[in-house]
């Protein structure tokens, strides 16, 4: 839901409670507790509850971002307030700078490893985020939405219940969105709180901080019920995108391919145009890419769905680019450079960690299969020309016609890893072992560092055994 069926009223944490178990039932709860005004409210209330329904368990994460030089006394603050209700507190530091992307806002940046943070602090189910957000945050958000141009997931601004965005099992509830800031405050004052001020919230040069001072006032004083409209615009726009995402779950059913992260073009292109850019949104979301503008998306239309089977053609954006091969639409992280040339001795005895993130080479031998170095063995890329016999042909083959027959995509043929012995090409990682050759090798990508430690954990304990 994105926002909750209450009336704007003055704050009282038993009107909160009535708020959050619309949301769910949880009862063990942690609290984004940034020490502003907001989220101290938000704290102080539930631990105000927890007297009355002592079932409430409540834990405070606080984020030391280390932006502004008070941050430290900000952290010292957090604990004590957390110390004075019996709350316990964890707090984990995040080096922001060292992670802003090209084009990024410092406070985007601030945003993405606060809540990867909070993932980090937090079990794996069973539990809920509440953060303070309230009815002007959703009206301040919707505002900058509409002059971004955003459709209406982006006009849905700020939903009252989410899922983690870096954990599904975990609940992100937003139960003070039907207060205004100004009842919150009040609430604030009349029980002597005390919170931190964020001195940059002064920075007019923060898009939302000039709407917040200099915008939204005039807007109120002609339109004093704003935030409480822009919550139903926010609702409606949120159910509008809902209807829409089931329309494209049900398209891409039909029409996603049988290869990751893929679409098949000639069941996209029996939808209507306004269908396929739902559609196309919807596969970009769900294979983790940032989401491109409507110029974009028409692009792909025009240059991707429509063109002749022999074309390449490639529409990117910042942080994605899409493909066509055969009737395959594919969507990737833009491709790395990459140097053919390249030419890496190994030995077997370790696993080899490719350059422009192509994975991890793991060598893999089969039972009373002894293990020892082999000589000679290098990892190279093609170039051109090269030429092997995979086991289930008579004779040799050019690598070029192989790649074409078992449907590689042109932009991927040139990054497989080849095994030479010598000067003899004895296999193609992922495909095919020429005669003669023995041994296994695995290719490990698209896993999370955790998994791929495991992974060589495993295989080299059992090569070690031989």
């Amino acid at each position: 839901m994105a926002g909750l069926n209450f009336p704007m009223q003055d704050f009282t944490s038993e009107k909160l409670y009535k708020l959050f178990q619309q949301l769910t039932s949880q009862n063990k709860i942690y609290i984004a507790y940034s020490g502003g005004v907001d989220s101290h409210v938000l704290l102080y209330s539930f631990c105000q509850l927890r007297l009355v329904y002592p079932a409430l368990q409540i834990f405070a994460l606080h984020i030391n971002h280390g932006i502004c030089a008070n941050a430290d006394n900000w952290q010292e603050h957090c604990q004590k307030i957390c110390d004075d209700l019996s709350v316990r507190c964890l707090v984990k530091s995040v080096f922001v700078k060292s992670e802003i992307l090209p084009g990024q806002s410092v406070e985007a940046a601030a945003r993405n490893l606060r809540y990867q943070a909070f993932a980090a602090m937090m079990p794996d189910d069973n539990a809920v985020l509440l953060t303070a957000h309230h009815a002007d945050d959703q009206a301040e958000t919707l505002l900058l939405q509409l002059l971004r141009g955003a459709g209406p997931k982006g006009l849905a601004s700020i939903p009252a219940q989410s899922k983690f965005p870096e954990n599904k099992n975990i609940e992100l509830l937003r139960p003070m969105l039907n207060f205004s800031r100004n009842a919150i405050l009040q609430y604030a004052q009349n029980h002597n709180l005390e919170w931190i001020e964020d001195e940059s919230n002064c920075d007019l040069r923060i898009e939302r901080n000039y709407l917040r001072q200099q915008i939204v006032p005039l807007l109120k004083q002609h339109w004093p019920g704003m935030a409480k409209t822009f919550g139903r615009v926010a609702t409606n726009c949120y159910e509008i995108n809902q209807l829409a995402e089931i329309l494209a779950e049900q398209d891409y059913a039909v029409i996603r391919g049988d290869i990751q992260n893929t679409l098949l073009i000639s069941e996209l292109t029996k939808l209507e145009p306004l269908r396929q850019r739902n559609v196309l949104r919807y596969f970009l979301q769900k294979v983790n890419l940032p989401l491109p503008s409507r110029i974009k998306i028409e692009q792909i239309q025009k240059t991707i769905l429509y063109c002749t089977l022999d074309a390449q053609p490639v529409v990117a954006w910042a942080g994605a680019e899409v493909r066509r091969y055969g009737d395959y639409l594919y969507a990737m992280i833009p491709l790395s450079a990459h140097d053919e040339n390249i030419v890496l001795s190994w030995d077997f005895m370790t696993p080899l960690t490719l350059p422009n993130d192509l994975g991890t080479l793991v060598a893999k031998f089969g039972d009373g299969e002894k293990k020892c170095a082999v000589v000679a063995i290098t990892v190279r890329f093609r170039r051109g020309g090269e030429r092997c016999q995979p086991r289930a042909k008579k004779h040799h083959c050019v690598l070029a016609k192989l790649f074409q027959e078992w449907k590689i995509p042109p932009w991927q043929r040139a990054r497989i890893p080849l095994i030479y012995s010598g000067d003899e090409l004895v296999m193609v990682v992922g495909y095919c072992k020429c005669e003669g050759w023995v041994w296994d090798i695995d290719q490990i990508r698209d896993m999370s560092q955790k998994e791929r430690k495991i992974y060589e954990k495993e295989n080299i304990t059992k090569i070690q055994e031989y």
